[in-house]
C-alpha cells in the first residue's frame, strides 16, 4: 500500500469531504490535492492534524501507519 492509496480510502471511509479535510486542518486544497496525487507529502504536523480529522478514534495507529508508509516510499 503507497500513502497515496492510503490515503484515498482512509478519506473515502471517514465520509467526510475533501473539502471539510483541508480546511479543519488549515491547508490548502492544493496541497491535499497533491497528496492525494502522490506527488507531495504532508509534514509531520500536518500529517498528525490529517489523521485526527479522517481517523479521530484511532488517530495514532493511522499517524503511525501513513508515516510508515512515507518513510518507506522515501528511501529512508
Amino acid at each position: 500500500m503507497t500513502f497515496q492509496n492510503w490515503l484515498k480510502n482512509t478519506i473515502n471511509s471517514s465520509g467526510l469531504t475533501q473539502k471539510y479535510i483541508y480546511e479543519s486542518a488549515g491547508i490548502s486544497k492544493s496541497s491535499l490535492d497533491k497528496w492525494l496525487a502522490g506527488t507531495r507529502y504532508p509534514k509531520v504536523t500536518q500529517l498528525y492534524i490529517l489523521c485526527t480529522i479522517v481517523a479521530p478514534d484511532s488517530h495514532i495507529d493511522a499517524y503511525l501507519l501513513a508515516s510508515n508508509l512515507i518513510v518507506s516510499e522515501c528511501g529512508n
